[in-house]
């Protein structure tokens, strides 16, 4: 493959700027890709009137990789912890999957999904696991400081969405055949995820809540901190694990199946697993108090 900076693109309007040439292109390239669903799916989606029946056919109209990973994500350990979660008693239609994780959930999983299998590059990988990374972080820190559903909801987005402008940067350069620089994406890739959010009609607050945690401030409330500072928290300390590792290290105690049943550790296992990203979380187990007195009972 030809290296060619943004430079060396074939670009017809010299009067734009080298961003703005960038940003029509990738615009061009999102309007071109198959995503492996029909848009015709997230439009259901956007209907509040949509009944379970209408919503039923969306499993048709999407890759089925996608639905497999999406229906398992439904079912998971996270998603049964943190909300109702998908039985596995009986047969689970599509509405069961949207009640299961949200309607705004299931509509973002299903674009990251899509995007997830369009990525073929290792930088592609990490942007995803980070940005993945920091959305169970970004819900777990949420719940834990006692926020109500819609916060929890909204930093949860905010943090999978992260760096999703750079995996679409990553896209660019792998449809383009060019090769841009990382300063250039770090700069850009906040309105790359814009352009999705057009496309895709994604939620408005994503557009303060993910611009604000790009800078490097702290953000607080009245009382308490923001929906941009609880991503901001997450996101900080993912960076942090990815950048001496390239994965995250989770050191965190483990179900044993006995005496403990649960743990966030699993959390993050769990959904890395289904989602194809297990290379990029390492999990250093340590025990539980009464783990530790069982151990040396058995000893």
């Amino acid at each position: 493959m030809e290296e060619k900076t943004i430079e060396k693109l074939d670009i017809l309007d010299v009067q734009e700027s080298e961003s703005e040439q960038f940003l029509r292109k990738a615009a061009e390239m999102l309007d071109k890709v198959n995503f492996g669903f029909n848009p015709q799916a997230l439009e259901i989606l956007d209907n509040p009137d949509s009944s379970a029946k209408e919503m039923e056919p969306i499993k048709d109209m999407i890759d089925r990789e996608i639905f497999a990973r999406l229906y398992k994500i439904a079912g998971s350990v996270y998603y049964g912890q943190l909300r109702r979660g998908l039985s596995k008693e009986k047969h689970h239609g599509f509405y069961d999957v949207v009640m299961a994780l949200g309607i705004r959930q299931t509509k973002i999983m299903i674009i990251l999904l899509a995007l997830l299998s369009l990525s073929k590059e290792k930088k592609a990988l990490l942007a995803f696991a980070k940005s993945v990374a920091t959305g169970i972080l970004a819900r777990i820190i949420a719940t834990q400081m006692g926020r109500k559903q819609e916060v929890i909801s909204r930093v949860e987005i905010s943090g999978l969405l992260i760096e999703v402008g750079k995996v679409i940067a990553y896209l660019f350069e792998q449809h383009e055949g060019c090769e841009l620089s990382e300063e250039f994406i770090a700069e850009n890739h906040f309105s790359l995820l814009y352009l999705l959010m057009k496309k895709f009609n994604l939620p408005d607050f994503l557009i303060e809540t993910v611009q604000d945690v790009s800078g490097s401030k702290v953000f607080f409330g009245s009382d308490n901190f923001s929906s941009a500072g609880m991503v901001g928290l997450a996101y900080a300390t993912v960076k942090e694990s990815f950048y001496g590792h390239e994965k995250l290290i989770l050191v965190s105690p483990m179900p044993d199946g006995q005496i403990l049943t649960f743990s966030l550790g699993v959390l993050f296992q769990d959904l890395f697993q289904i989602i194809g990203l297990g290379e990029y979380l390492a999990i250093e187990r340590i025990l539980t108090e009464p783990q530790k007195i069982a151990e040396a009972k058995r000893a």
